[in-house]
């Protein structure tokens, strides 16, 4: 028993300690002016040390394992205490339809375009068309925890979108100071609330805006946020499908109905502040630990020939995030 604990609690502790390197890195004022989060952080450290990790022969792998599997669905499960449903209505319908066609309309775009046009297989371009589609890495972590996917796919798909998200979150405040976008203050929200990638993103790019837009950026995020439940639902018989013959398991994933069931529970009236925030503390810090994972176990070998074209893939579908994201907006909002 003693043997097999050793190498899970080494694992454990090894993926903490990047947790806590990125959280240091996260208050530097040079990350903070870039609003990385510990998240993104995280995988980066984690990445920089897979060529040792490798050559260690993967000490704790158990536990690194068990940190990029059990620790990323619990805290996908607690990211859902972030929202409420009261919180959705102050955008009305409008916004809702805006969320649901862009998740849906880049979702299937990205997952089409990445392999009949681009070449990229299957995996690799639902990831990045989720990332982009719903709310960056988070989306692409419960997508992996879904399908198994290898962890350089998840990687590089990491990359690409946290790529397009810092692009976007500098370039909004731009385009809406010069005014080269006729929107008004609430449309400027939805549009940005509609199209960024990260919540992190999200909220950088519409920090200079009005405190009605500023919200309605948010609560249209986190209706994009919400529908990753649907989303993965129906991935789960998707992926039935492309499984060997003989499987008949279905991939149910349990941990995207119970973050459903942590946002009904946080929308109750009586539902303590300090719990809440508590519980986000907790999410923060399970994909924290579970991207650091990923970063260590990360093969930078099998990259070759992807990064190109998962690029291309990203920015296509960046180009109409942006775009199409606008016209939805002026037509509906």
């Amino acid at each position: 028993m003693k043997l097999s604990i050793r190498p899970f609690v080494l694992g454990i502790a090894l993926c903490t300690l990047i947790g806590i390197v990125a959280f240091g890195l996260a208050k530097i004022p040079f990350f903070l002016s870039l609003h990385l989060s510990p998240l993104i952080l995280s995988v980066l450290v984690g990445m920089a040390l897979a060529p040792w990790y490798k050559k260690s022969g993967q000490i704790g792998i158990i536990g690194v394992l068990w940190c990029g599997k059990r620790l990323l669905r619990l805290g996908i499960v607690l990211f859902g205490f972030q929202v409420t449903l009261q919180s959705l209505l102050g955008v009305g319908v409008e916004g809702f339809l805006i969320a649901l066609l862009v998740v849906a309309g880049i979702f299937t775009l990205g997952s089409y375009l990445g392999v009949k046009l681009l070449g990229l297989d299957r995996e690799t371009s639902m990831l990045i068309a989720c990332g982009s589609a719903v709310c960056g890495a988070a989306a692409i972590l419960a997508l992996e925890s879904l399908s198994k996917t290898p962890a350089h796919k998840t990687a590089i798909a990491v990359g690409v979108v946290v790529l397009f998200g810092l692009l976007s979150m500098f370039l909004y405040p731009l385009v809406y100071e010069a005014g080269f976008i006729p929107l008004s203050p609430l449309q400027e929200g939805i549009y940005t609330g509609a199209t960024l990638h990260e919540v992190a993103n999200v909220i950088g790019a519409s920090a200079n805006l009005p405190k009605e837009a500023q919200e309605a950026a948010v609560i249209v995020k986190m209706i994009r946020v919400i529908l990753l439940v649907p989303l993965l639902l129906l991935l789960s018989f998707t992926i039935l499908k492309h499984r060997e013959k003989g499987s008949n398991e279905v991939a149910i994933p349990w941990f995207a109905l119970l973050f459903l069931g942590a946002i009904l529970l946080g929308s109750l009236f009586f539902f303590p502040s300090w719990l809440r925030s508590l519980l986000q503390s907790g999410s923060l810090f399970s994909l924290t630990l579970a991207m650091g994972a990923l970063g260590l176990v990360s093969d930078f070998s099998k990259l070759q020939g992807v990064g190109a074209k998962a690029l291309a893939l990203g920015a296509i579908l960046w180009g109409v995030l942006l775009f199409g994201g606008l016209g939805l907006v002026k037509l509906l909002a």
